[in-house]
């Protein structure tokens, strides 16, 4: 018979004390699985989806960087396939260029909305 091999522990973060304590909490079947579904959505453990919500911390998907990556790739590319040709007309241009600008803006609210981003400074006239 193979041993079994014991799981690997996670590490303690530098500068965090070893969590010893547990709490205890009574819940639904449906609203245990909306837990661990908002968790694994987030992308966090339970214990760190609880820990997050209990202390007011905002939880951010860990993938939230990548949407936004995605969502400013997927604007550079309409912007590198903008229409050179010369039978679009001036408003078929502008509506192709909108969607560009459109995408990137998008990629800048949800960056802001979840803190990634830092609000803009704007220049007073």
């Amino acid at each position: 018979m193979p041993k079994l091999q014991k799981a690997a522990h996670k590490s303690v973060p530098p500068n965090e004390t070893k969590r010893q304590k547990f709490l205890k909490v009574r819940c639904t079947a449906g609203e245990y699985e909306e837990v661990r579904q908002r968790a694994g959505q987030a992308g966090l453990t339970v214990s760190d989806y609880l820990r997050h919500a209990a202390f007011s911390q905002r939880i951010v998907a860990r993938n939230a960087g990548a949407v936004i990556g995605e969502l400013r790739r997927i604007g550079a590319l309409i912007k590198h396939n903008y229409p050179c040709v010369q039978n679009w007309s001036v408003s078929e241009k502008r509506r192709y260029w909108q969607s560009h600008e459109q995408l990137w803006k998008l990629a800048d609210q949800v960056a802001l909305h979840l803190g990634l981003k830092k609000p803009q400074k704007t220049a007073r006239s």
